[in-house]
């Protein structure tokens, strides 16, 4: 390989990974300023939001990379109840006088996301944020309303005044009833306010109806306190859009944090290995084809290149053989005109040599004619005297011996 070829494959190296960095940070800056959040994307590390035993596209599951989008208001949200179709709702106080039974159906049905009525929060717990964050459905947004001792009131179904057990029946995909103890909240020391107050209440999918600030973190309290509705300030960001499986990468180095509720690598699904290596075997494949793609175009380019180079050179050969050719012509072409102009020089001087013979001849030949003409005439008199002689003969002849002869008469 020559050095202009190492060159061109040096130069066209760095422009691959030039190009590779562009569209890298391309991307990751359209998901950045799309999401306003850094980082623009979470590991989902348990199985709680899961709605089956294996990995699906659509609902959430660990190992998934998750889009989180940033809010600015409670009105960012759309809950589960806001979202869901037909929901049957009961709603008592606190001695069990039911204050609401009905069926509704949500203002802003339908909207779901992942598998279900409602948008998927990404939140820290009590707002502290060097704990690991969940990412939960917000099931509902609750007021907190100090008259009356103290209750509370979700807006968004109609039901005022709560100080018992808001009940929620055939809740996501499981079908499942959720109670939700509003008198046990109201009991409970707020520790990170100092007092009691409204947010989100939420739920995991794959939860069983133990929604996150009842029984479902009641195993894991936050610094020995159990989780308070999630105020707008405390989430990081509403889930939008999923990375599916590359994210148990993640999972895999760090290890088994909570094994007791399959948190971390053991709660990826086993199918969702085995798409993760499918997917990075395909994208390899598709990497080395579309390499092998262009380098074959890169070589077409290269031998057409050269044919062309080849072409224009034997074109420029012809071209000076043909001016050669034409240079050889007029040179010839000036020689046999200075030959034909010698030849002709040469003609002239034969042609008036000729000419001068030939006068010379002619002279000479008019001089023998004259003496041939003199001769004829010396000869023509001797003729005419040898005839005169011969007729007086013949009349001498003819006295002697005595004839006459004379002409015959008709």
């Amino acid at each position: 390989m020559d050095k202009d070829a190492i060159k061109r494959e040096v130069l066209s190296t760095i422009k691959d990974m030039v190009v590779a960095v562009i569209v890298v940070c391309l991307v990751l800056g359209s998901v950045v300023l799309y999401t306003g959040n850094w980082p623009p994307l979470v590991v989902v590390e348990s199985g709680s939001m899961r709605h089956s035993s294996e990995s699906l596209i659509g609902p959430i599951d660990a190992g998934d990379l998750v889009l989180v989008k940033s809010i600015d208001a409670r009105e960012d949200v759309i809950t589960y109840v806001e979202g869901v179709e037909s929901l049957t709702v009961k709603g008592t106080n606190a001695v069990g006088t039911v204050v609401v039974d009905r069926t509704v159906s949500g203002k802003k049905a339908p909207h779901n996301t992942y598998g279900e009525a409602g948008d998927v929060i990404i939140y820290y717990k009590n707002g502290l944020r060097d704990e690991t964050p969940i990412i939960h459905r917000a099931m509902m947004w609750v007021e907190y309303n100090e008259t009356g001792g103290g209750s509370f009131d979700v807006p968004d179904i109609g039901a005022y005044g709560i100080t018992g057990v808001l009940t929620l029946y055939s809740v996501g995909y499981l079908g499942q009833t959720v109670d939700i103890d509003f008198g046990e909240m109201l009991a409970r020391n707020f520790s990170a306010t100092g007092r009691p107050h409204g947010g989100f209440i939420t739920l995991g999918d794959n939860n069983h109806g133990r929604y996150d600030q009842g029984g479902s973190m009641r195993d894991r309290p936050v610094n020995g306190d159990p989780v308070e509705p999630v105020q707008v300030g405390w989430v990081f960001g509403k889930a939008r859009g999923e990375v599916p499986w590359f994210g148990a990468i993640k999972l895999h180095f760090a290890g088994d944090p909570n094994p007791y509720d399959e948190v971390g690598a053991s709660g990826v699904p086993p199918n969702a290995w085995n798409n993760l290596f499918l997917t990075i075997g395909g994208l390899i494949f598709a990497a080395i084809l579309i390499d092998v793609i262009s380098h074959y175009r890169h070589v077409r380019k290269e031998r057409k290149q050269g044919a062309e180079e080849s072409g224009e050179s034997a074109e420029e050969g012809e071209e000076e053989n043909g001016t050669g050719a034409e240079e050889e012509k007029e040179t010839r072409g000036s020689a046999g005109e200075d030959r034909a102009g010698e030849n002709g020089l040469e003609e002239g001087v034969e042609e008036s040599v000729n000419v001068e013979n030939e006068g010379d001849e002619g002279r000479m030949g008019e001089e023998e004619g004259g003496k041939d003409k003199g001769d004829e005439r010396r000869g023509g008199k001797m003729g005419n005297g040898a005839r005169v002689g011969e007729a007086g003969g013949e009349k001498e002849l003819e006295d002697e011996a005595g004839l006459s002869v004379e002409p015959a008469k008709e």
